[in-house]
Formats: structure tokens, C-alpha cells, sequence
């Protein structure tokens, strides 16, 4: 077997793999929480253990054990709609940037207050998309 056979025979056998490693999403209707607002965004913390959701101009944060979410805090600070949430994973915090064109720093305990440590003001329109790279030391923002 020459050298191109071979490679072509493992690239196969990733490909079967790959297939093989399939899985199932489920729906759990007993873990699933209802809203009467718009949930526009929403994001784990590295561990997964809080889960933070931005519904109209609130940030709901549930602690997510074993598959059960539990509220814990409701956090104001925005003005309109919160339309995206990061967490600074090394840092405890999480930001959320809002329809108002602000961008806000929280720290995140089970018993931190609801005031924001930062606030930033450099859109002048909805901020539609955050991203930080993976050092989390750059902060890159869109708007419409």
C-alpha cells in the first residue's frame, strides 16, 4: 500500500468515526422555564453551573445544576432590550450590551448587588454581536 492509499484509508476511518460519535438533543419539558418576555440572548458561564438570559431590559441569571435551573437574580441596567451577554470567564463577570447602544460590566456571585462596575458608551445605535478573543483581553462590537 503507497503512501496516498494509506492516507485516503485513515481520512475513511476519521469519517466513520466521526459518524459514529453522533448524539441526541432531548427536550426536557420539566426543566424548560416560560417567559412572558422576548429572550433575545443567552449564555453559560465557563463551568455551566449559571446560565444568563437577557429578557427585554432584564438580565435573569439562574444557577443550572444536574439540569435544573433555578432563579437566583434579576439584574436592571439597561434602558431597552439586552441583545447580547459575554462572560469574561477568568474574571467572574459577565458584559451585556444593549439595544441603547450601552455596554455593561457585572460581577457575578450568588451575592453580588445589581450595580454594573463599567459602563461603556460607543455605539449610538442597537449593538447586534460582542465577541472577545480567547486571551479576553479585546472586546470587539456590531451594530446595525
Amino acid at each position: 500500500m503507497n503512501i496516498q492509499q494509506q492516507s485516503i484509508k485513515k481520512n475513511e476511518q476519521n469519517s466513520e468515526k466521526i459518524q459514529n460519535e453522533t448524539f441526541q438533543y432531548r427536550l426536557h419539558k420539566y426543566y424548560s422555564v416560560q417567559q412572558n418576555k422576548w429572550c433575545k440572548t443567552l449564555a453559560f458561564n465557563q463551568n455551566s453551573t449559571i446560565l444568563a438570559i437577557g429578557c427585554n431590559e432584564i438580565i435573569k441569571l439562574y444557577e443550572f445544576k444536574q439540569g435544573d435551573l433555578k432563579l437566583f437574580k434579576s439584574i436592571l441596567g439597561h434602558n431597552f432590550d439586552v441583545n447580547c451577554l459575554k462572560w469574561i470567564n477568568h474574571k467572574n463577570q459577565l458584559i451585556s450590551a444593549g439595544h441603547e447602544g450601552k455596554i455593561l460590566f457585572w460581577p457575578i456571585s450568588s451575592t453580588c448587588h445589581q450595580k454594573f462596575i463599567m459602563k461603556l458608551v460607543i455605539h449610538f445605535v442597537p449593538i447586534t454581536c460582542l465577541i472577545m478573543d480567547i486571551q479576553e483581553n479585546f472586546l470587539i462590537t456590531g451594530s446595525t
